[in-house]
């Protein structure tokens, strides 16, 4: 929510997307009391490479109604909610400008789900890569990297100095900048 009530204030219209129902209320109410309701849309679902359902687990620091995707649990642990993705959210509010991605390890699914939109309106990423949370699960953690180099995005650390693949991969968790025209 903090990040959306940034960029209202700056003027942007927000497009908040949250599988949490306890943050949506939150962020719901952050907007309120700031006087930015009007600027920021909520959209209760989780950002995927495909619309539909995910089954999620509840996690995370409360683990109360924050949730991760994961695989090999008992059905009876998961909760279903709405998937969305990138590409989809354009074609509903239009075309973004800065794209902030903070999704536990699902990272490369989302980028995946906003290929169409990525490629053709090049919008300035903010990405924080869960690498460990993708080894403990079995995926590959350059899936992300990768999706962003074909897309033709370069990535920089949050202060604007360039950052390569292998320094990226040796990190548990990096918050990271990638644009297409190299600026960051």
């Amino acid at each position: 929510g903090i990040f959306s009530l940034i960029a209202a204030n700056r003027g942007a219209t927000v497009i908040a997307v949250e599988p949490s129902t306890a943050a949506v209320r939150m962020i719901a109410r952050q907007a309120a009391l700031n006087h930015e309701s009007d600027r920021i849309h909520i959209v209760h679902a989780a950002a995927s490479s495909g619309s539909g359902t995910l089954k999620m687990l509840g996690s995370g620091v409360f683990s109360d109604d924050y949730f991760r995707v994961v695989e090999g649990r008992s059905p009876r642990e998961l909760m279903s909610v709405r998937a969305v993705t990138i590409d989809s959210l354009a074609a509903e509010f239009g075309s973004p400008t800065h794209i902030k991605i903070d999704v536990e390890g699902q990272e490369a699914a989302v980028l995946a789900g906003g290929r169409e939109t990525l490629a053709r309106h090049s919008p300035e990423l903010f990405l924080e890569l869960h690498n460990q949370l993708i080894s403990e699960a079995g995926g590959e953690p350059s899936a992300a990297l990768n999706e962003l180099r074909t897309l033709g995005y370069r990535t920089f650390a949050l202060d604007g100095v360039p950052i390569v693949q292998g320094h990226i991969l040796q990190q548990t968790l990096v918050r990271l900048v990638a644009t297409k025209d190299g600026h960051a």
